[in-house]
């Protein structure tokens, strides 16, 4: 299955540096992943997490308050 994303430099390096063991290819080779979608949604919700995180959650009580109140 090939990929019809327009950034997948973007996609690939988020992977790269949010899911340093990748489960599917250990070498990276996400340009030929048949799972990338699923990786990125991983790495995307990874680093969405740690900077929720780093921000102590803007202050609201919880990760998804932040989220749910972010404009």
């Amino acid at each position: 299955m090939k990929n019809n994303f327009d950034n997948i430099d973007e996609m690939i390096e988020l992977i790269q540096d949010e899911l340093p063991e990748c489960e599917y290819d250990e070498n990276f080779n996400c340009n030929e992943c048949s799972e990338l979608e699923e990786c990125y949604y991983k790495a995307s919700t990874k680093s969405a997490h740690e900077f929720a995180e780093s921000i102590n959650n803007g202050g609201y009580n919880s990760e998804e308050e932040f989220w749910e109140n972010l404009d």
